[in-house]
């Protein structure tokens, strides 16, 4: 997914439908999952059945232009790879809604995929196409065809799903406004919070060697964009594709002080809204100690969060800066919090709990309830009746599970 894939040594010289067959064979027998990579605003320079012969001049925005260059697409079309890959597409004729849903379809009932993934879930180019009835590209304005991708993703989910209930809807872009998302089950963006990471003086190349050019401190995003982005909790998961190694992966591994620097600025506010992040692109060390320390919990899926917003019910007196969540099952006798710091400045704060709005909440804990930091496995000094002395760095964060010191 995502362009990724696996490669499976010793079928490169069968033909097409034999690798595919065996490549999907192995995949399945390993437990994973076939999840295509296609885009929906753009469609592969060459294509099974000739189309473009009959419909270039229907489905494509422009022409010419409106084509994309990209080595990575050319190669497996065997295209050269400064000659287009593909072209971007209006949504607008029905006649290429229904080649799309078709092609997914087939690709369900032919190669027993589990699922989709569209890249450029958004437009890239505005249609200038004459044909369309929509109103003309102008420099200042963006025509956005959201009634037409509404439908063409009721019509995916309609009829992927009656065939494989489970089957997964993923769809990423820069920008994918929730108007027209309803009909995915994930959605990854993230790519246009750039513009709070690019230097003066940026360009790709830059970016590879200077960790000035390119400082993908997530501290520079305001907390309201990242929540409203993010946190919402109904339909479609929104999930934030991290950007940290983005251009300069090479420099990002020679400097893991900065990767996980960085990555700890994204995690600050992952664990304090209950985020889901897509793990690539980061300190992946430091996010399985992350996925690690909810297992401490026991895993946060059938917990309940505690959000910020609501915290400080639960809490002796809210703490003056660190913004503190949690996550709690009724019945239980441990808590997880997060304590993150959302600050430029270090915070060293006393966190003290609420034991009787706990009780009413489910959560009974004992009176020897010890807080111990789930990443790092050290107890903090304190006990439930005083306290305990939280410090987080500025834009970083500490899990910190509550349970009996027994």
């Amino acid at each position: 997914m995502g362009g990724g894939g696996i490669r499976i040594a010793g079928i490169r010289r069968l033909p097409a439908a034999e690798r595919m067959a065996l490549t999907l064979q192995r995949m399945h027998e390993s437990g994973a999952h076939f999840i295509p990579y296609g885009s929906l605003y753009a469609l592969p320079a060459t294509l099974p059945g000739r189309e473009w012969d009959n419909y270039a001049e229907i489905w494509r925005t422009e022409r010419p232009g409106g084509a994309i260059i990209n080595a990575t697409w050319a190669r497996p079309q065997g295209i050269p790879v400064r000659e287009p890959s593909a072209h971007y597409i209006c949504l607008h004729p029905k006649s290429v809604r229904d080649f799309i849903v078709w092609t997914h379809v087939q690709a369900l009932d032919r190669y027993d995929t589990d699922g989709l993934y569209f890249d450029l879930a958004a437009p890239n180019s505005p249609c200038r196409n004459p044909r369309h009835a929509q109103p003309p590209a102008e420099e200042d304005v963006q025509y956005y065809p959201v009634w037409w991708q509404r439908q063409l993703m009721k019509r995916l989910w309609v009829a992927c799903k009656s065939r494989r209930p489970e089957y997964l809807i993923a769809i990423h872009h820069a920008k994918c406004p929730i108007t027209v998302s309803g009909f995915a089950d994930l959605v990854l963006s993230g790519e246009a919070l750039n513009m709070f990471f690019k230097g003066d003086d940026f360009s790709v190349a830059a970016a590879a060697g200077d960790p000035a050019a390119y400082v993908p401190d997530y501290g520079r995003v305001p907390d309201v964009l990242t929540e409203l982005q993010y946190s919402q909790t109904l339909g479609v998961i929104n999930t934030p594709l991290p950007e940290i190694k983005k251009w300069n992966r090479e420099l990002m591994e020679q400097r893991p002080d900065l990767l996980e620097r960085y990555t700890r600025t994204l995690l600050a506010h992952v664990v304090a809204l209950d985020i889901p992040v897509y793990p690539s692109m980061m300190d992946m060390h430091l996010f399985d100690a992350v996925m690690a320390a909810r297992q401490q919990f026991g895993g946060i899926a059938d917990a309940q969060f505690v959000p910020p917003s609501e915290s400080e019910r639960l809490l002796a007196g809210a703490p003056a800066a660190l913004t503190v969540a949690m996550h709690l099952r009724p019945g239980d006798t441990k808590l997880l919090l997060a304590a993150s710091n959302l600050t430029d400045q270090p915070i060293w704060e006393t966190v003290r709990l609420h034991p009787q709005a706990l009780a009413d909440a489910g959560v009974s804990l004992p009176p020897d309830a010890a807080l111990t930091d789930a990443i790092a496995g050290e107890p903090l000094p304190g006990d439930l009746a005083t306290g305990w002395r939280v410090d987080v760095p500025p834009q970083d964060f500490r899990l910190l599970l509550l349970g009996s010191d027994r």
